[in-house]
């Protein structure tokens, strides 16, 4: 890392108000700077508790650029021959003084030529200083006059990273164990005297009343790694609640547990961060050579890199690099706070290498660790609460041996960490905070041996029943490990109606797993509930239907529901830890409603039933999951998951049967870039035979004010019917390469976002208005449907801001544009 001046917390004044004035004087009239800030700074003075007005201070403020007058932040500026000093800030601004007899002040910062500026004792001034860059050549680095060496180095690690990266090898082998630990720290006396935090204390580690360093997890965790595939072979838990396990495995699945800076980007909390050995790499950062040093017989060059814009989500650090190979010895990356990512601070990852008997370095230890803020209480104006997330692995190289130490040493040993988080656990606090996350993980609550929820099922309003209040319920692990029982009831207050479900559930007793279940529904449902949509119902907070989000938040009453009866069986099964199928069979009955009543040749039809048999099967590729009982929950991945389904069924409507078929295949893909995320989904449909319309493929439509990339947020439900269908949705955000650039604008963390989506089917009506009408509002599907969608993300951390576009597929062949404010929470 960058070796600085240290700064003494006491030798400087900065209140925000200077910050504030020096930005404002500077940015409306430069030429006037130096005056207006010996002013400002002079008016200051007089104020000062430790100063009086007859004291010789000197005093200087100002702002540091670069040769193109871009700001320099993390300069160190200091009186020559004291400690008193400081860093600039991320726009370089700085303020020192000094009472003693030196007067010259210097700024220094790795890359650059140090510069002085001697001033006269008591002198108060406002400067700009322009530093210039600073080449360090070494004699056996041959560069053309006037080039970086440390750009040539780095051209080559770049052009030689397939061959030094071993890890990737089809038969490299290797054994990983990881110890993940997960603090709640604070470290604000004010807030420590709230009474809510009182009960925190409990699980405290550290000696200093006025700190919070309260363990909530603590794992050991053994992976075997085989050329690109990294399986969990062995887990221990220590004394961790079982909701605090599965919030603990999400927040490491996001964390990256496969950290490659051989790559173009490092995938960390879901966002792309720019690797200093990427092809674009030069676009991001400044590398500096450093040093160059003889180890074991073999030389290494230390090359120090910083963020040309701190905005960016590139880091800050050093990197160690074999002359030969160009392979990576070590590196140390830390994040700049400034950073275009929500709640992540101090984000530091060290990786050590070392050569083994094939002469090609191995990874041999790696260390993570980060801040994630957050408010933890309103009333505490200072508060400074945030988890802090470690991660320390080393490896062992089973056909690339290597001599590997113990690494997996720490300041607190395993039983006091499980003293405290034992206490903490007897906390009411404690399990109150702990049960309301289980909410938002799962979406069920917890009351003792049953769980209640889905909770977006408990509330909503319709049509035909108005509002409507349900208790859904299901046992739960307390009550039979591998055996589930669970159903509803619910009442509508407008039809003064009852209904109802239930279901049961068997996980066989296996190596993998096999789950039995059957059941029976009575109630309302959507027309156009699509069972084959699975990776839509992947959420845990998907509900079955209409629910508490699309009608009560939405400010929406649900319209176009029947009366539903199912009786079904299914049986699931995992062929592998990438494959897993499930069996359905079902008999369902639709009843016609007064929100849409079902017609054949302008005849009244009551209802109408079909039997069906679907086999649908997933792909994934070592995608982590979390079994919450006999709840399949599936963690982040930036892998592709595909679906592939198939349905054979027979309808009855009055005298009238058919046999018909219907295919879907899904593929869903998040994939990291080097400016942001690209996340797409592609969804084929097709329906053969002659069917009624509930059965046909539809594009799915929005109308709540939850944002979804998988539904076209200009149609509405059941507006295009098909038979043969296809869906394309895109969702690219940057990582803030306009904003981040834009003074003032750049504090918000806003990030641009542009989303894509195309749907297009056909459908022969005439053949399927024969077996039941098409309701009036049902439209021909005969040209493509197009949204083009434009807009900022991360308004206030939690909104969306859209401007979309439709293409002329909509009705009266016109355009239609809207602005749309979503809800989208995230990093």
């Amino acid at each position: 890392m960058n070796r600085q001046m240290p700064v003494s917390s006491k030798s400087f004044f900065q209140p925000d108000i200077m910050r504030l004035i020096i930005m404002i004087f500077f940015k409306i009239n430069k030429q006037k700077f130096a005056a207006k800030m010996g002013q400002i700074a002079f008016f200051l003075l007089l104020f000062s508790n430790n100063l009086t007005l007859f004291s010789q201070e000197t005093l200087v403020v100002g702002q540091v650029l670069d040769e193109d007058h871009a700001p320099l932040a993390g300069v160190s500026v200091y009186f020559k021959g004291t400690y008193n000093g400081m860093l600039t800030n991320e726009e370089g601004y700085f303020m020192v003084r000094n009472n003693g007899s030196q007067t010259t002040v210097v700024f220094s910062l790795l890359g650059y030529k140090k510069q002085e500026l001697k001033l006269q004792r008591g002198q108060n001034i406002g400067t700009e200083i322009i530093m210039k860059e600073e080449i360090n050549w070494l004699p056996e680095i041959f560069v053309f006059p006037g080039e970086n060496p440390a750009l040539e180095l780095l051209r080559k690690a770049r052009s030689r990273r397939n061959a030094n990266n071993i890890a990737k090898f089809a038969d490299f082998s290797a054994v990983e164990t990881a110890k993940n630990r997960i603090f709640l720290v604070n470290d604000s006396y004010a807030t420590t005297r709230n009474k809510l935090w009182k009960h925190l204390l409990a699980g405290n580690l550290s000696t200093n009343d006025s700190v919070l360093l309260a363990p909530l997890f603590n794992s050991e965790d053994k992976f075997q790694i085989n050329g690109k595939n990294r399986t969990l072979t062995e887990r221990n838990i220590f004394e961790t609640d079982k909701t605090a396990d599965f919030f603990a495995q999400q927040l490491l699945q996001i964390t990256g547990e496969q950290i490659d800076f051989y790559g173009n980007t490092l995938v960390i909390f879901g966002r792309s961060f720019v690797s200093p050995l990427a092809n674009a790499a030069n676009a991001y950062y400044k590398f500096y050579l450093a040093d160059s040093a003889y180890v074991d017989g073999r030389k290494r060059y230390e090359v120090h890199f910083r963020s040309k814009n701190r905005k960016n989500l590139a880091f800050e650090g050093e990197i160690l690099l074999d002359s030969a190979s160009c392979a990576i010895w070590g590196i140390e990356a830390e994040l700049p706070a400034q950073a275009n990512i929500n709640f992540v601070k101090n984000l530091n990852i060290k990786q050590l290498f070392e050569k083994n008997e094939n002469n090609c370095f191995v990874k041999k230890s790696e260390n993570f660790s980060v801040n994630l803020e957050y408010r933890m209480f309103a009333d505490t104006v200072t508060s400074n609460s945030h988890l802090y997330i470690t991660r320390t692995s080393n490896y062992q190289s089973e056909n690339y041996n290597i001599k590997t130490d113990n690494l997996l040493t720490t300041e607190y040993p395993d039983d006091l960490l499980n003293k405290k988080m034992l206490a903490l656990r007897a906390d009411p606090l404690y399990r109150t905070a702990l049960w309301l996350a289980d909410i938002m993980l799962t979406g069920k609550a917890k009351a003792g041996k049953i769980d209640i929820g889905n909770v977006n099922n408990i509330l909503r309003i319709s049509e035909i029943e108005g509002w409507r209040i349900a208790l859904p319920i299901q046992t739960n692990e307390d009550f039979l490990r591998n055996f589930e029982l669970g159903g509803h009831i619910a009442y509508g207050f407008k039809n003064k109606e009852i209904k109802y479900s239930a279901f049961a559930k068997w996980k066989l007793p296996a190596k993998t797993k096999h789950l039995l279940s059957v059941g029976y529904f009575n109630d309302y449902r959507r027309i156009d509930y699509d069972y084959n949509d699975f990776s839509f119902r992947e959420d845990p907070f998907a509900a079955d239907d209409e629910g508490f989000e699309s009608t009560v938040l939405s400010l929406r009453k649900a319209r176009e529901m029947n009366p539903k009866r199912e009786i079904f069986a299914s049986i699931s099964n995992d062929w592998n830890e990438n494959i897993e199928s499930h069996i359905f069979l079902r008999k369902n009955i639709f009843f016609n409603s007064e929100c849409l009543p079902f017609y054949s040749k302008n005849n009244a039809i009551n209802s109408f039933s079909v039997n069906s048999i679907t086999l649908s099967t997933r792909f994934s590729f070592n995608q982590r999951t979390y079994e919450d009982h006999l709840q399949r929950i599936y963690l982040n991945t930036n892998k592709p998951i595909v679906y592939g389904t198939a349905e054979i069924g027979k309808y009855q409507i009055n005298s009238l049967s058919d046999i018909y078929a219907k295919f879907t295949a899904t593929l869903k893909h998040k994939v990291p870039l080097i400016f942001g995320n690209w996340t797409y989904l592609v969804r084929a449909d097709y329906v053969a035979g002659a069917v009624p319309f509930p059965l046909l493929s539809y594009a799915h439509g929005n109308r709540t004010n939850d944002y979804n990339l998988f539904k076209f947020s200009m149609l509405k439900y059941l507006q295009f019917p098909a038979d043969k269908n296809i869906q394309l949705h895109n969702e690219l955000i940057f990582n803030g390469i306009i904003f981040n650039k834009i003074p003032l604008i750049n504090r918000l963390n806003l990030r641009e976002m542009l989303t894509l989506k195309v749907g297009y089917g056909m459908a022969d009506n005439q053949k399927h208005a024969k077996i039941l009408d098409f309701p009036d509002f049902m439209q021909k599907y005969d040209k493509p449907h197009a949204e083009f969608g434009a807009g900022i993300t991360n308004i206030l951390q939690f909104f969306s801001l859209q401007v979309i576009c439709a293409t002329p597929a909509l009705p009266n062949n016109r355009w239609q544009w809207a602005a749309r404010f979503y809800l989208s929470l995230g990093f």
